[in-house]
């Protein structure tokens, strides 16, 4: 062995840790630029709100309301979904966003993106909500005689 090269010793699968770092790096920076959009978003919502007239001490009081409502629910509730098929609490995976795997029975259980609202008697966690929204008449069984 050289003792005097300015060669490193890298470990047996160390090419795989490094693999796996700039994953990591690449999905942080994917959420770096996700969140950045969001902000953006959320900044001309605001601002539009705002122009149209609702008074900002509204919006404050809405975002204290929901950041409690959000806060008094168990940890084990929030983002989970309750299996199609077996009923059992499904998480939404950190891998894979907007599904989860139900760790009783396998079935794959898809999170949809909703807000959250008042009248839960209208709200239907589970259901897919652009199953009745046809965005082409072409789509639209009652008008195909199917």
């Amino acid at each position: 062995m050289n003792h005097g090269s300015n060669q490193v010793f890298i470990p047996v699968g160390a090419d795989r840790h490094k693999e796996d770092i700039v994953d990591a790096n690449i999905r942080i920076d994917s959420l770096i630029s996700t969140v950045a959009k969001h902000e953006i978003i959320i900044q001309a919502m605001y601002e539009l709100m705002v122009e149209k007239g609702i008074d900002t001490s509204l919006i404050n009081a809405k975002i204290v309301e929901s950041t409690e409502k959000y806060f008094s629910k168990p940890p084990y509730v929030l983002d989970s979904r309750p299996c199609e098929k077996c009923g059992k609490p499904v998480k939404e995976s950190g891998k894979t966003p907007l599904m989860g795997r139900c760790l009783f029975c396998g079935t794959l259980t898809k999170f949809y993106p909703t807000f959250e609202t008042e009248n839960k008697d209208t709200e239907d966690k589970n259901a897919n909500p652009y199953a009745d929204a046809f965005l082409d008449p072409f789509d639209d069984p009652t008008l195909n005689g199917n």
